[in-house]
């Protein structure tokens, strides 16, 4: 059986997305996010979470407070089942979702995977569905460590002059930073692109470095 690929990616700009919301609304750190497995009568899904350090609290529209303990405050809430979930969305490609955290708006979701076009395929819905998704770390053990992660090369020859172009036009204008410092509208427009296409021109990108990454 081959080894599994970690993937953990960023979802920004969820208006949707309760926990998100949370973490901007409370100003604190989102940790332990656990959902139902049973859905409620009107397929409503039951998540719970906890803010660490809030600055204030919650409002009481949409939440339920819990309890709170150790700094922690944790909130209860129901949401419409496949109505824009990150989580459930990577878990229709038969991915489990090992991690979910949020911090000032920002999802950050860690998964499973069990080869790398798997994750392609779990990113490229992702980006069909929010609009700005990122990578920001992929990990795979090798055979014989233990938990130690394998030293690679990336071939930078899988990604074409455009494709680079729009990387290092990221990682210049802080897109890839947290907190973020341009959104993919403003890249694309610096790019004298439309943002579709700046979408387009970072998954291809962010496949070919999956594909160099993971020897594929």
């Amino acid at each position: 059986m081959s080894t599994p690929i970690r993937a953990e990616v960023r979802a920004s700009d969820l208006h949707r997305c309760p926990v998100a919301r949370a973490s901007a609304d409370a100003d604190g750190r989102v940790t332990h996010v656990a959902r139902s497995t049973a859905t409620t009568r009107d397929g409503c899904v039951t998540e719970e979470f906890a803010v660490e350090d809030a600055a204030s609290s919650l409002p009481r529209e949409g939440f339920d407070d819990v309890l709170e303990f150790e700094r922690r405050d944790v909130y209860r809430f129901e949401r419409p089942q496949n109505r824009g979930c990150v989580c459930e969305c990577i878990e229709r490609h038969g991915c489990p979702v090992a991690d979910v955290r949020a911090r000032d708006g920002d999802l950050y979701v860690s998964f499973y995977a069990a080869d790398v076009e798997t994750v392609q395929d779990a990113l490229a819905d992702l980006q069909d569905w929010f609009d700005d998704v990122t990578v920001r770390q992929l990990t795979q053990s090798s055979d014989d460590d233990d938990d130690r992660r394998d030293a690679v090369v990336v071939d930078r020859g899988r990604l074409t002059a455009r494709q680079r172009e729009v990387l290092e036009t990221c990682v210049e204008m802080g897109y890839f930073e947290h907190p973020r410092e341009a959104n993919g509208t403003e890249v694309a427009s610096a790019l004298g692109i439309s943002p579709a296409t700046f979408r387009e021109h970072l998954a291809a990108a962010q496949r070919g470095l999956l594909e160099s990454v993971l020897d594929c």
